[in-house]
């Protein structure tokens, strides 16, 4: 599939596509699921998963919207996730141009919400070796 990097806009941009299911439509290096593809084929090895099966992904909006922030089409950026990987298999995201083709379009990333305390970020800003940058409630 054919991907425009550094556009701004996810659909002229274009969807990741990592599947397995079709490999010459492929323009990643990897997998979807990520570590959870060991697990997809030792229930495929063992005939308690259907591989063709596609996933349901009618429910999987993100809990929150992020971005889009300048370094999402910045293409010279060094990438290591795709930016707009949540948004890839909800209705109006990158992977809408794709679907309609017929290739087998998940999302690369989830994006979650939550409240987290992390000490040694705690710490590190105590000991003035970190700040804040920006504080968002």
């Amino acid at each position: 599939m054919p991907m425009e990097w550094g556009a701004a806009d996810p659909a002229k941009r274009g969807v990741v596509v990592a599947t397995l299911l079709q490999p010459q439509l492929r323009n990643a290096i990897g997998t979807h699921n990520g570590p959870y593809a060991v697990y997809r084929a030792v229930g495929a090895a063992k005939n308690q998963l259907d591989p063709r099966r596609l996933p349901d992904f009618r429910y999987t909006e993100p809990a929150v919207q992020i971005g889009p922030f300048p370094s999402w089409s910045d293409p010279d950026a060094i990438v290591a996730l795709d930016p707009w990987g949540h948004l890839a298999a909800t209705h109006n995201g990158p992977g809408v141009a794709a679907r309609e083709k017929g290739v087998h379009v998940q999302p690369s990333i989830a994006v979650s919400k939550t409240e987290m305390l992390m000490p040694e970020v705690v710490q590190a800003m105590q000991a003035r070796r970190s700040h804040a940058t920006r504080v968002r409630r």
